[in-house]
């Protein structure tokens, strides 16, 4: 596998390129589309090949061949351009070029001068005698250097902007410039370029674009044509009505048919597609047809007789006058994708119908075994008088409690995971909020707000949970909190970072306690439910030997109250 950098100023062309050489197995390192850009992409990145176009803006493909060849004598460099052959073959052999090719050759034709140029030899094909019996220029040879100024003269460019580009004098742009007209025996920049014209040394866009003339449309419709058979895949070219223009040969493959059979025919009756489906996929097309952007849809074909599902991507485009082209378009298979997607959609199914079995189940055991406590703890304070003091039984109402904690503990994890309380946020000021909770949740909890109001988006239901189910932790294990503190932090992206730390009552053993804390199975809860506000919670390390716990809670920032 080689290292290929393309330059070419036609972006289509830069897509055609890179997909050729992709199939062929190569890697394209970078895409310019001007010759300053080429010079610094080859000093970065060092290609094992350059493909570059002659036809670049600001640094000519002549004069970029020989800054390369003289700074980076090894580096290989392949032509591939739409000027004529017959005089620029000849200059980029002597500016450094390792090979040439034209834009009009077949593809196959270009796969086999990377090869070459890649393996070390210089491609160079033998050319017609140039029309009118006598090669351009045979009479007075024009150089690399006048060919360049010559460009840029014919681009508008005035002498002053020629020799900031080249890094020359303004006297020698206007020594190049004043050879040109004597070689060409003409008077005016005009005459010139006519007479370049005549040689072949200039497109005809340039020339009528400088003589002010109206100038003819680009017809890209015909330059895509040409294109199509770079591309390895298939690919069509549909008038907006759905009708085909033109496509590769690739295309007439998978319908197994000639272009002949194909041109003219509708884009989705081609045998392909179900006639019930026809009318549906006809309105999406012409819908993306007559927009401007690039557009998708998905189509069940049958080929063979086997089924596929292809993804259409279509492209609108225009001529330069405005005048529309059509759409080109390609498609992707996924089928297989599709079928990924079939599978998994029967697998959640069957896996959403087997969590609605084990919820709806696991709900019953939970009000069953609730009930199963109660009926304990009536047995238990039935028989207390009866039993002498320091007898076990006395000791289960604690491990009644405990085992009612696990099992509200257990109902509000399957709630949460079935969804069966979705998140219902509002927005409030959360100093009075959080007041208000801890006043209905624990009275005699002394509460210290943030200086200033802070609003946010809160789900009110699950935040009330989260503070009564960590007081709930606290109390088990013999935690009491003292005070609760509140503060706040600004985050990027309309967020807040809202704090409550939990400063506990001093008391000896407060280490221990700590550690019977991060056993607890309510905390488990506290932290599924800060996760939920994309938060966390934290025991207190015993190194702030106030601090029993810190809630953290990411939420969303509003300007009003409202």
């Amino acid at each position: 596998m080689s290292r290929i950098a393309i330059a070419d100023p036609q972006p289509f062309m830069l897509a055609a390129l890179r997909q050729r050489l992709v199939a062929a197995g190569h890697e394209v390192v970078g895409e310019v589309g001007d010759g300053r850009e080429a010079l610094d992409l080859v000093k970065r990145l060092h290609p094992d090949l350059l493909i570059l176009e002659l036809d670049l803006p600001r640094l000519g493909g002549v004069e970029l061949l020989r800054r390369l060849h003289r700074d980076w004598p090894q580096q290989k460099t392949l032509v591939f351009t739409h000027l004529p052959a017959a005089h620029y073959q000849g200059l980029c052999l002597e500016a450094g070029a390792r090979g040439f090719a034209h834009k009009g050759d077949q593809p196959e034709e270009v796969d086999d001068a990377v090869r070459l140029v890649l393996s070390g030899r210089k491609v160079f094909p033998a050319q017609e005698p140039h029309p009118g019996g006598e090669a351009p220029g045979a009479d007075e040879h024009i150089t690399p250097r006048e060919l360049t100024v010559l460009r840029y003269l014919s681009q508008g460019y005035r002498v002053k902007d020629i020799a900031e580009e080249l890094a020359i004098s303004d006297r020698t742009v206007s020594t190049y410039k004043a050879r040109l007209l004597e070689k060409t025996q003409t008077d005016s920049l005009v005459d010139l370029v006519e007479a370049a014209k005549v040689k072949g040394l200039l497109n005809n866009s340039v020339v009528e674009s400088l003589a002010l003339a109206p100038s003819e449309p680009s017809n890209k419709s015909r330059d895509l044509v040409r294109l199509f058979d770079i591309l390895p895949n298939p690919i069509s070219l549909w008038s907006r009505q759905g009708e085909l223009l033109a496509c590769n040969r690739y295309f007439t493959d998978v319908y197994r048919m000639t272009e002949d059979q194909l041109l003219g025919r509708h884009i989705f009756e081609l045998g392909a597609v179900a006639a019930e489906d026809i009318p549906g996929l006809h309105q999406q097309f012409l819908d993306g047809a007559t927009g401007e952007h690039p557009f998708s849809l998905v189509a069940h074909i049958t080929l063979s007789g086997e089924q596929r599902t292809l993804r259409l991507i279509g492209v609108p485009l225009q001529e330069d006058t405005g005048e529309s082209i059509g759409v080109v378009c390609s498609y992707v298979d996924i089928t297989e994708h599709e079928r990924e997607v079939e599978h998994l959609q029967q697998a959640k199914a069957y896996l959403d119908g087997l969590r609605a079995t084990r919820t709806r189940y696991l709900q019953y055991c939970f009000d069953d075994m609730f009930v199963d406590t109660q009926s304990l703890r009536q047995l238990l304070d039935a028989s207390r008088d009866a039993l002498p003091d320091g007898h076990p039984l006395l000791g289960m109402e604690v491990d009644i409690e405990r085992i009612e904690e696990k099992i509200e503990i257990l109902r509000e994890v399957l709630h949460l995971e079935k969804g069966l309380e979705p998140p219902v946020p509002q927005v409030n000021e959360l100093n009075r909020l959080t007041a208000q909770y801890l006043r209905e949740l624990e009275p005699r909890l002394a509460f210290q707000r943030f200086p200033s109001d802070q609003q946010a988006w809160v789900d009110l239901a699950r935040y009330r949970n989260l503070l009564k189910t960590l007081l709930f932790a606290f109390d088990r294990s013999s935690l009491p909190i003292q005070q609760v503190s509140a503060s706040a932090e600004s985050l990027p992206h309309g967020e807040l970072l809202w704090r409550l730390a939990f400063q506990a009552e001093p008391a000896p053993g407060l280490a221990a306690k700590l550690a019977d804390l991060e056993k607890r199975p309510s905390l488990q809860l506290v932290r599924l439910v800060c996760e939920l506000f994309s938060g966390e919670f934290k025991v207190g390390n015993g190194e702030d030997q106030a601090l029993a716990g810190l809630i953290q809670l990411k939420l969303v920032r509003s300007s009003s109250p409202h």
